[in-house]
């Protein structure tokens, strides 16, 4: 099923999303600390081993919260998207930032590696995606 059909079908049986829309990191984590839904699913990602992959995200400062736990985590392997040029200054920043969590990995001793992949946004079509 499409995800488009998906999200029609969630809003038609009342299941609303429950997201974090605060700005900045420090007030998104606060927002999830008060929430027992939020606080459980941000300990469970803080488990999650193997792989991710990051389509479509910019790593920026107000998601820390988030990056933080992925550099203190035991992923083995994140594949972070790029859109369009490497070389353009917001590609750059993610860039940046991903290489700052490896560097921050290798220096919390006793945790396995981490590393980052970056692959081109164009490569997939995401949203042709089923589940």
């Amino acid at each position: 099923m499409r995800i488009l059909d998906q999200v029609r079908q969630a809003l038609d049986e009342r299941k609303y999303p429950l997201f974090v829309a605060e700005g900045a990191s420090r007030d998104k984590l606060t927002k999830i600390m008060h929430s027992a839904y939020l606080h459980k699913a941000l300990r469970s990602f803080s488990a999650v081993t193997g792989s991710l992959f990051i389509y479509g995200h910019s790593l920026a400062e107000n998601d820390e919260h988030i990056l933080r736990l992925i550099e203190k985590g035991t992923l083995r392997d994140v594949f972070v998207s790029l859109y369009g040029d490497h070389t353009n200054p917001a590609n750059r920043k993610i860039i940046s930032r991903a290489r700052r969590m490896t560097d921050a990995r290798e220096k919390s001793k006793g945790r396995n590696r981490l590393d980052v992949h970056f692959f081109d946004a164009d490569s997939t079509d995401m949203w042709k995606c089923a589940v």
